[in-house]
């Protein structure tokens, strides 16, 4: 019986190791990419057949569409920035909480630059094969967003 459970125990620590590893890469996305606006690291994280949906549902595919879009949101929050408060991975998804900060300076969904700071939850799930991004779930909290951009 205990030579049966060493084989379960090397599994362990590989998959282990993966999620690790999973967890890491998103970690990059966000402080290489989004933090560090360095769109040209897309190409190391994300799979060519990329594929998200936003939260205004559009549908984002390929990792050229993924750097246009994150340029939008850097046009229209220059200081976009992202915390992560905390990062969950299980089998192939990791979900990432985060906190999301910036200054609208930008045109941004119809609204007209506001020149006010946001700061918002966001979550993302996000889904790792390989060592690649091959898919993402923004969810943002819209209420809030829109609510600090309306404010007076």
């Amino acid at each position: 019986m205990n030579a049966e459970l060493k084989p379960m125990k090397a599994s362990f620590s590989i998959v282990v190791a993966d999620l690790e590893a999973n967890k890491q890469l998103v970690q990059r996305h966000f402080n290489e990419v989004i933090n560090g606006k360095n769109l040209d690291v897309i190409a190391q994280l994300f799979a060519e057949d990329f594929y998200s949906v936003a939260p205004n549902g559009k549908i984002v595919t390929g990792r050229e569409n993924l750097s246009n879009y994150l340029g939008y949101f850097f046009s229209a929050f220059p200081d976009l920035h992202m915390t992560v408060e905390e990062l969950i991975a299980e089998n192939e998804t990791v979900v990432a909480r985060v906190r999301v900060t910036g200054t609208q300076q930008g045109e941004f969904w119809g609204i007209a630059p506001t020149n006010k700071f946001i700061s918002i939850q966001e979550v993302f799930i996000v889904k790792v094969v390989n060592n690649w991004v091959v898919e993402a779930r923004p969810l943002p909290d819209l209420h809030s967003l829109f609510q600090q951009l309306s404010a007076h």
